[in-house]
């Protein structure tokens, strides 16, 4: 074997061979950190190669003198590409690791700050800062699911970018054991304004994203959220100013005034009788006033559980991500407050069909949760059996609308795919454009705006009249996003809306990966937009599709 293989080599053949497959045949063209060259036999780092000139040469010099696995006979390579560029983002983390402080950040419990999302990681990093082969495996597999990274597409923050985020995050770690100290030894931590929401002794505001709502809530919940609100958002704190002095301060800032008398009235003679006739009344006033609060507070916990429960509901009644061959589905859905008024469904309409459905009741709470409980079941029960979904709309609709006042309605987009023909009929009751992003189409956004008008509107004559169905044929690559109007209509501490436009940028830029990576940057943009502490305003749902 020897002897033709020393043969083969100097006839120039192996030269001739190589040349020919390594060109076309991307297996023989992973590098790690861009320079490392990996063997599709051994596996391992064959060369360092600058020009890709070199690799003919030098991937022969590898394979005759050092690859273990070529010596044996075997010409088929060992590897593929999958394998090839999983050992090559490894020893890319491996090097960057070495050679890269930003890759070394740990935060004050010394966990590691990944340096594509920026956050803290579960990998541990020693306290001698000595990183060991299990610890680089831990972070290998960290960037290898990390969305940020997304797929080597990503970009690393600075060094710079990364302390700045440990320090603040560390801030936030320190504050969170004085706040806990604080609520514990002061009751000035402890007051929450009728509804239970926290008051923050410093800046003196209703933070209305912080529940203090029980001494569980207040001890276990509250204190990284404090912490927060304090190193990052208030200024009053900031600036050293001093805290409130007492509980009875801040309760003022809900508490009604006292009357002030009228001009020219004196008050009363403050003798003994007057005195106790005033105590009296106060005493019977505030009795009244407790007996009140406690009859509002039952009020207020009766219907907190039955907003709870009912979301525990709506959750539960949330269709299962359908599982077709060559498709590919992923939902974002995040209610506003405790009862929705967006919906989604997957209705099954025949055999090789599915509907793709998704709307947003005008309005918000429980009145708008049981229209929307009411629009998406109609709907879905007419969708069985028609495939057209003009018609299952136009069906629903005259339903719907006796049921409604003429100021509730729901805008809708009900799409029926056919997965064996892959086609994707659409109608677009009044809702927002529907989006197809792929990379090998020219253009390579499409935005579809069927004509309809909202479901409830119309008592049916217009309503089907002005309903317009169109259908798409999908092909591989298509990414289809469906969406709520709580994506385009966020705004940001300016007033400015998140818009169209940013929408459509996500899509660009993600579309062409997994819907589940897309949903989430596009989730990730919209919070980003909106402020950490800014209360959300709509509820938002998002519907992807990847045709594979």
């Amino acid at each position: 074997m020897l002897d033709k293989f020393k043969k083969e080599r100097e006839s120039g053949k192996l030269r001739e061979w190589l040349s020919g497959i390594i060109s076309g045949a991307p297996v023989w063209n992973v590098f790690a950190s861009r320079s490392q060259w990996l063997c599709p036999f051994c596996g391992q780092v064959g060369a360092a190669i600058l020009a890709r000139t070199e690799l003919v040469d030098k991937a022969l010099a590898h394979l005759c003198d050092k690859c273990p696995v070529f010596h044996t006979g075997v010409r088929e390579p060992r590897f593929s590409k999958d394998q090839l560029d999983q050992k090559a983002l490894f020893l890319e983390v491996k090097n960057q690791i070495v050679a890269n402080p930003a890759w070394q950040q740990r935060n004050v419990q010394g966990h590691w700050y990944c340096p594509y999302c920026v956050r803290e990681s579960e990998v541990q990093i020693p306290l001698d800062g000595k990183i060991n082969l299990e610890v680089v495996d831990k972070m290998y597999k960290h960037v290898e699911s990390c969305f940020a990274f997304d797929h080597g597409r990503g970009g690393q923050k600075t060094l710079a970018e990364l302390q700045r985020a440990i320090g603040a995050a560390d801030a936030v770690t320190k504050m969170v054991i004085l706040v806990k100290q604080r609520i514990a030894q002061s009751p000035v931590w402890r007051v929450k304004d009728p509804k239970g929401f926290w008051i923050c002794p410093y800046c003196r505001q209703v933070m209305l994203s912080i529940s203090a709502s029980s001494q569980m809530v207040l001890t276990q919940t509250a204190p990284a959220q404090i912490a927060a609100h304090l190193v990052n958002h208030c200024l009053a704190y900031r600036a050293k100013k001093e805290p409130a002095a007492n509980e009875l301060e801040l309760e003022a800032i809900f508490r009604p005034a006292a009357p002030t008398p009228p001009p020219g009235v004196l008050p009363p003679v403050d003798t003994n009788a007057q005195t106790r006739i005033i105590t009296d009344q106060m005493i019977k006033s505030m009795q009244k006033e407790l007996a009140a609060v406690k009859a509002n507070q039952q009020v207020d916990v009766d219907t907190r559980r039955g907003l709870a429960e009912a979301a525990k509901r709506q959750m539960q009644m949330l269709p299962d991500l359908p599982k077709l061959p060559g498709f590919d589905f992923h939902v974002t859905y995040k209610p506003m407050s405790h009862v929705a008024g967006d919906f989604y469904d997957f209705p099954r309409v025949t055999e090789d069909s599915i509907g793709i459905l998704i709307g947003d009741v005008a309005g918000h709470g429980i009145e708008a949760g049981m229209v929307m409980a009411l629009v998406k079941k109609v709907i879905s029960i007419h969708s069985k059996g028609k495939v057209s979904p003009k018609a299952a709309l136009v069906a629903a609709n005259l339903d719907i609308y006796p049921d409604l006042d003429r100021q509730t309605f729901a805008t809708v987009c009900y799409c029926v795919l056919n997965q064996t023909t892959k086609e994707l009929a659409i109608t677009r009751a009044g809702h927002n454009p529907i989006y197809i992003f792929n990379p090998a189409r020219s253009p390579n956004l499409l935005s579809l705006e069927p004509k309809g008008m909202p479901v409830g509107v119309d008592k049916g004559m217009r309503f089907e009249a002005m309903l317009e169905e169109i259908v798409v044929q999908l092909q591989a690559g298509d990414m289809v996003l469906i969406y709520t109007d709580g994506i385009p209509e966020t705004t940001n501490p300016k007033g400015e809306e998140f818009g169209f436009e940013r929408v459509q940028q996500q899509l660009a830029q993600y579309g062409a990966v997994d819907p589940k990576v897309l949903l989430t940057m596009l989730d990730l943009a919209v919070n980003e937009f909106r402020g950490a502490q800014r209360a959300v305003e709509d509820d938002i749902t998002v519907i992807g599709i990847k045709v594979k």
